[in-house]
């Protein structure tokens, strides 16, 4: 299996949600994150899941997303043919894939994992 190297089309007005949020999440002192949805052979994302609440542990240099909310997210996308292709999420003063996302991130061929500071 060779990896996709299209890139992701992320439309101006989630660019807009998702750096929203990390600045609300960042002036909390909080890491947070969203996963990025296409359809099943297309590159233009068509949703922006935003971490909310439930199953999500937010702290300062810590975000973490549980098994549960994961299966709810897949789920929802397997339910409309999406594919989940991305994970965005955000760090306290650097952008960089630290230890502990290099060892516990989602680990998926075609799947990009990205940081952006707060």
């Amino acid at each position: 299996m060779t990896a996709d190297t299209r890139s992701l089309v992320l439309p101006a007005g989630a660019v807009d949600l998702v750096l929203r949020e990390f600045r609300r999440h960042g002036l909390a002192v909080q890491e947070t994150g969203a996963l990025l949805l296409t359809g099943p052979s297309e590159m233009d994302v068509l949703v922006v899941a935003v971490a909310g609440t439930a199953g999500i542990v937010r702290g300062p240099r810590l975000f973490t997303v549980s098994a549960v909310a994961y299966d709810q997210l897949f789920s929802f996308a397997e339910e409309r043919s999406y594919r989940t292709r991305a994970m965005i999420h955000s760090h306290p003063e650097e952008a960089f894939l630290s230890r502990t996302d290099r060892l516990y991130s989602l680990r998926v061929p075609g799947f990009v994992s990205a940081v952006v500071p707060t």
